[in-house]
């Protein structure tokens, strides 16, 4: 995969990551959304159970 490019105009490219976390004993679900234009996070959400709801949740912050 290339991590290093450029993005020539806005709005082209978003991309997203999903990172399970281990803590109070139990796993807990992060997903983020990248706007690379602007090289910065536009949408977080985060949740006890993997399910669709918590990435549309990201999706629709961004």
């Amino acid at each position: 995969m290339n991590r290093e490019f450029d993005v020539p105009a806005f709005n082209q490219v978003w991309c997203g990551d999903i990172t399970y976390i281990w803590a109070r004993g139990k796993w807990h679900y992060l997903t983020v959304v990248l706007y690379l234009f602007a090289r910065r996070r536009v949408g977080w959400a985060l949740s006890e159970k993997p399910d669709a709801e918590w990435v549309i949740k990201a999706l629709d912050m961004a």
